[in-house]
């Protein structure tokens, strides 16, 4: 069984606005997914995910440096060049379990 697998998410060139659309979308389905997380672990096990809400505030931090970035620049007849590797990496059960027990 191959334990690796690696992707490209985003390869591409973009217009200014179109490419903080895609960066400014990706980052908030993660944030609207760990708050999902937050909201269903508390549900129903009553729990807290530190990880979570650690992620959350890094992403809010991302999404504004998107936006400061973007508004920052002239737009004069630019292009945006993103590449976003996605990197799978299988872990023994070990590791998943120090990985859901934080």
């Amino acid at each position: 069984m191959k334990k690796e697998l690696t992707f490209d998410l985003i390869n591409g060139n973009f217009l200014p606005e179109d490419a903080k659309s895609v960066l400014l979308n990706l980052v908030k389905y993660k944030i609207s997914y760990h708050e999902l997380e937050l909201f269903s672990a508390a549900e129903r096990f009553g729990k807290d995910l530190p990880h979570s809400k650690t992620r959350i505030a890094q992403l809010k931090q991302s999404m504004g440096d998107v936006e400061n970035f973007f508004n920052a620049m002239e737009k004069n007849e630019i292009s945006i060049s993103i590449s976003a590797k996605v990197e799978v990496v299988c872990k023994e059960n070990s590791q998943l379990n120090e990985l859901v027990s934080r």
